[in-house]
């Protein structure tokens, strides 16, 4: 693209031009191509201060603006290195990258976290070291602030991980235990003819809903895991099923995108899954956490590798 902003926002968009001299082998993606796409991340969080699921943000992009080519080739020329130039174009001031990387649900790295301390720019992260809120010092940028998971400050963030994480599960094991409780007290009265199950056949059932999934959607995938004895004839409640239940939902939300060629699903089908063994157990409090996670699913369209889903279960079964 030839005709691409120079000086949008104040800034001199033609250094990273020189920064980057060489040639692409793309012939539908060059250096000043790759300077509109990181503005357009700009546009996105100056304008409308959230982040973006990526497939529709370039294919509406694509469409709109008529690029050259597929979508898909902008999706995967960002999401195969371009974002990963951000933290070093520093002709960009440093509230406008974190900006981008919060834009685009980016991890974000430990010199790059201490660049912005440095510059007073107060970010907090999600376990995956994802910006999830930004306080500029000149309070230029001010976005985000909505919890997903633990959350951590910047500051001596990377050598407290461990211990933050364990205090930060423990605040929300507080905040959810009155909410937990007045669903426990349902337990009692909730009348069902089958209100224990092993967590054999639980598992069973989970197993055969994604399989029935992976095979309507022409997924190549097979269940290689299996629970170990002591775990298969462990009983549980209809309260302990869906708490599981809620863990799994969390755990599939909170990780990473999943972007390499492997067996795939989209998060929110999981979530639908889940969603539907749990519903109707009478324990509101607790569904409408799951319910939540779904509805923040419905926006991202993010993909969980089928494997690492596999392993999630069989870790979160056996504890």
């Amino acid at each position: 693209m030839e005709n691409y902003n120079k000086n949008l926002y104040g800034i001199d968009w033609s250094l990273y031009l020189k920064m980057f001299p060489g040639k692409m082998r793309s012939p539908t993606i060059d250096r000043k191509m790759e300077v509109t796409m990181l503005q357009r991340l700009l546009d996105q969080g100056i304008i409308n201060k959230e982040p973006v699921t990526l497939d529709p943000f370039w294919r509406n992009i694509v469409e709109e603006e008529k690029w050259g080519g597929d979508w898909n080739t902008y999706k995967k020329h960002f999401s195969g290195g371009l974002w990963k130039k951000i933290e070093s174009l520093n002709f960009i001031s440093t509230e406008y990258r974190a900006l981008m990387m919060y834009v685009s649900s980016r991890t974000v790295s430990e010199t790059f976290e201490k660049e912005l301390e440095k510059d007073g720019c107060v970010c907090q992260f999600d376990e995956h070291d994802r910006i999830i809120s930004i306080v500029s010092k000149n309070k230029l940028v001010d976005v985000g602030g909505k919890k997903l998971g633990n959350i951590a400050p910047n500051k001596n963030r990377k050598n407290k991980k461990k211990n933050e994480k364990d205090d930060e599960e423990d605040e929300n094991k507080e905040e959810d235990k009155k909410e937990d409780e007045e669903d426990e007290t349902k337990e009692e009265d909730w009348d069902q003819s089958n209100s224990v199950i092993t967590i054999e056949r639980f598992y069973d059932k989970l197993k055969s809903l994604i399989q029935t999934h992976c095979k309507r959607h022409r997924l190549k995938h097979s269940f290689v895991l299996e629970l170990d004895q002591k775990s298969r004839d462990k009983e549980m409640s209809n309260f302990e099923m869906v708490k599981h239940l809620e863990t799994i939902s969390r755990s599939v939300v909170e990780s990473e995108d999943e972007d390499m060629d492997v067996a795939k699903a989209k998060k929110f089908d999981i979530l639908m899954i889940i969603n539907s063994m749990a519903s109707g157990r009478g324990y509101e409090k607790t569904e409408e956490r799951m319910l939540m996670a779904l509805n923040l699913e419905c926006e991202r369209e993010e993909s969980i590798s089928l494997r690492q889903l596999e392993h999630m279960i069989i870790e979160q079964l056996e504890e």
